[in-house]
């Protein structure tokens, strides 16, 4: 509540002084850690898009990348994994030529969160790795980097219950082929 309070004096500000950067700026803030995390999805959605397209007017690619990361975690928060990954990519990549930490590591744990949700789990771990590194690096944000180092784990986790059961699956599948009358996948009691 306090934090809202301080980042709409903030936009505010920028509002009067008409400084662009600052407004969208305070928009992405007040949209990815207010109402992204309070749940107010369909507002954060929405407003999301609305900033990315005013970023997209004023014409400055800081401003626009960064967008980008606010508008990839709502579209995930949305179940829109593929625009979440584009967005959340393009404005990774910006932040780690920029040495953004702040947003880098915002857009890399969240892509983190796409491919375990999309089912790739090796490349989930590595955005979490590439999240952990960066906020490490810069001694920020350690509630994120527990968060991230327990989604490693929940992610390799994840990959060694499906391989198990792709294995069984396919044990299953072999077994029925070869005899003529199939067998159940587990033994009945």
């Amino acid at each position: 509540e306090k934090g809202l309070k301080l980042l709409n004096r903030a936009l505010d500000l920028s509002l009067d002084s008409k400084n662009l950067i600052g407004i969208t700026f305070c928009k992405n803030v007040t949209n990815t850690m207010n109402y992204m995390l309070q749940g107010k999805i369909d507002f954060a959605y929405q407003s999301s898009e609305e900033i990315l397209e005013e970023a997209e007017n004023v014409g400055d690619i800081f401003v626009k990348r960064i967008s980008q990361c606010s508008y990839g975690s709502s579209c995930y928060f949305k179940g829109f994994f593929d625009k979440a990954k584009d967005n959340l990519l393009n404005g990774w990549m910006f932040c780690e030529k920029a040495n953004h930490v702040a947003w880098g590591s915002w857009s890399s744990g969240w892509l983190g969160y796409v491919f375990a949700d999309m089912g790739e789990y090796k490349e989930a771990q590595d955005y979490y790795e590439k999240a952990i590194l960066m906020l490490e690096n810069a001694r920020l944000f350690p509630s994120f980097v527990h968060v991230w180092k327990a989604s490693i784990a929940r992610a390799k986790e994840t990959a060694t219950i499906s391989m198990i059961f792709i294995d069984l699956f396919y044990h299953y599948k072999m077994t029925s082929l070869l005899s003529k009358e199939p067998k159940p996948l587990f033994s009945q009691r």
